[in-house]
């Protein structure tokens, strides 16, 4: 049996939901485990079913604790032969990534029982399984708000570019950089020299610092500013910035997963663009693995 670990916000869950449906699609038996929302009794929520409907889960795709702790004892068993001097600390049982470092995507070809405890930001390891993960995320959208209709009515009658803005917790964060002024104004710049009459949809936590720094570069433009859907709604802004024709994402899963997924349906087809800092963990690493490789990069430090 595999289990794969889900958590984080509701990027992190896509990219952990995709590893899980790319072993089950190869004919391996393998379950979920939620149980970190209630044991670290994180500041987060259990996305994915209330995002996309369409999800084939059920009670039975969920793991057990006694299916479970054969794998967290595997897991100690290795700390404390490591602690010896006896190991590495790392089981074969038990994988863990912690976006440092490039993912392999052969982590779906490990035999026999495995726990994956991990983030697994590498669309390596999914592509192969790309159109079908494409049709189960497919988004909740049955009870949008009257505000809400009105700007999905605007994206999809414009030349529509998504700006997402993460500053909230990357502020104070020890691990992400931050997508500084700089980012955002090379990043319009680029848009507007393929795209002048763009119509920008700007998403964000922090809408009083994009009125500041992104409004005086879109000055005479008017961008709309999206910033009500908070909690169990917020995946409602990744669902808008998917049906953007364009993006301009941050160093963020949520961000990732607007612009891959749009890249699926955008009326802009080859002429589509996706502009993405160069760097999203301090130290220079993306995720767990590249970028895709039509997307454009620009450096997030410093001012213009």
């Amino acid at each position: 049996m595999k289990i794969v670990k889900i958590m984080g916000g509701l990027g992190n869950q896509m990219y952990q939901y995709a590893l899980y449906s790319r072993l089950r699609k190869e004919g391996k038996t393998a379950k979920l485990d939620i149980n970190w929302f209630e044991a670290e009794k994180a500041n987060r929520c259990y996305e994915l079913t209330k995002a996309f409907t369409t999800l084939d889960i059920g009670p039975e795709d969920y793991s057990t604790k006694t299916e479970r702790i054969p794998f967290l004892w595997a897991r100690r068993f290795a700390h404390y032969r490591r602690l010896f001097g006896l190991g590495s600390g790392q089981s074969r049982f038990y994988l863990q990534d912690r976006g440092k470092a490039t993912v392999s995507p052969n982590i779906c070809r490990i035999k026999g029982p495995c726990y994956y405890d991990g983030y697994w930001g590498n669309e390596a390891i999914f592509l192969p399984i790309a159109q079908e993960l494409c049709q189960e995320f497919r988004f909740n959208a049955d009870d949008l708000s009257e505000e809400n209709r009105h700007i999905r009515n605007l994206i999809q009658t414009t030349p529509s570019v998504s700006i997402h803005v993460r500053r909230g917790d990357f502020l104070s964060s020890p691990a992400h950089e931050l997508c500084e002024h700089g980012y955002y104004t090379r990043a319009i710049a680029q848009i507007r020299s393929q795209v002048p009459d763009a119509q920008f949809f700007v998403f964000s936590e922090d809408i009083p610092w994009c009125q500041e720094v992104i409004g005086r570069e879109l000055k005479g433009q008017g961008p709309h500013y999206i910033d009500w859907n908070r909690g169990d709604r917020s995946y409602i802004d990744m669902y808008l910035m998917s049906l953007c024709q364009h993006n301009i994402i941050a160093n963020s899963a949520f961000s990732w997963w607007s612009a891959w997924l749009g890249g699926f349906h955008s009326p802009a087809g080859a002429r589509r663009l996706v502009i993405a800092p160069k760097d999203w963990l301090r130290g220079g690493d993306c995720l767990g693995g590249p970028l895709p490789a039509n997307w454009q990069t620009m450096a997030n430090l410093g001012e213009v």
